[in-house]
């Protein structure tokens, strides 16, 4: 393959390098500012240098790069694209959301919606959250990330039976560890550590060095010095007409006390 990179923009990027290898981040951030200036119509030189910016955690900069660009071009998916990683990757929730919501008016993708769910809830936007989720599993019941995206809505929102719905939903589809270890937190929640134990193990079984999940059973083992209540048993149905196996009631029934 070709490269396609001019000697001038070589020579100018191993500046920078040269300037960020000995501490000068400031001298690197200027040079690479000089060259998104000479190089702007060079997309693949914008995508480098913002994508170089924020590894070295100047997202600010790469930021303020890809919005130039999307000013002077208007909304490019594969701009949005890289500034909404860059956002998320920086745990910058509410921008992100706001870079996805501009991409999906573009086109819809049910895997950026995804994305969008999840900046969403960990912006605590829940409402919203669930509105994206209803629309990504309406056009596809059977799509488990958008079943455990709403499962951890609900969770959030203190709905455990409808979060333990949603989870086992999606684990029916595409059994994840993630997922066993979610719905353990949920029955921990609802003080039901054997439910619990046995969730954890499912993950481990998918991933036998799972940390979540061997940090889980090992909560469950510490806690066992005091006697533990009940466990639930809760009423599966299968209905095909309506996505599959769900649960239609719970009864609680009384399980044998921990021994000291």
């Amino acid at each position: 393959m070709t490269d396609i990179l001019p000697a001038d923009y070589k020579a100018k990027r191993q500046d920078a390098v040269n300037a960020r290898n000995r501490g000068d981040i400031a001298a690197a951030r200027a040079i690479y500012r000089d060259i998104v200036q000479e190089h702007a119509d060079n997309p693949r030189i914008i995508e480098i240098t913002a994508t170089t910016l924020a590894k070295m955690a100047c997202v600010d900069d790469a930021v303020a790069i890809l919005e130039e660009q999307l000013a002077r071009l208007g909304d490019r998916q594969k701009l949005l694209s890289q500034l909404a990683h860059i956002l998320m990757a920086a745990q910058r929730w509410e921008a992100a959301s706001a870079v996805l919501r501009r991409w999906l008016v573009l086109a819809w993708e049910d895997n950026v919606a995804l994305m969008l769910a999840h900046s969403l809830v960990m912006s605590d936007a829940l409402e919203e959250a669930e509105a994206v989720l209803q629309k990504v599993i309406a056009a596809d019941a059977t799509n488990a990330e958008a079943l455990l995206h709403l499962a951890t809505v609900q969770h959030k929102r203190g709905n455990f039976m409808e979060a333990l719905a949603a989870i086992d939903n999606g684990l029916d589809k595409d059994p994840r560890p993630l997922g066993y270890c979610l719905r353990a937190e949920i029955l921990l929640q609802l003080n039901q550590p054997t439910l619990a134990n046995i969730a954890y193990q499912r993950a481990l079984e998918l991933a036998p060095e799972y940390e979540p999940a061997m940090k889980g059973l090992a909560g469950i083992s510490a806690a066992k010095k005091k006697p533990m209540p009940a466990y639930g048993q809760r009423i599966r149905v299968y209905d095909p007409a309506h996505g599959g196996s769900h649960y239609i009631g719970a009864a609680w029934v009384q399980a044998p006390m921990w021994k000291k």
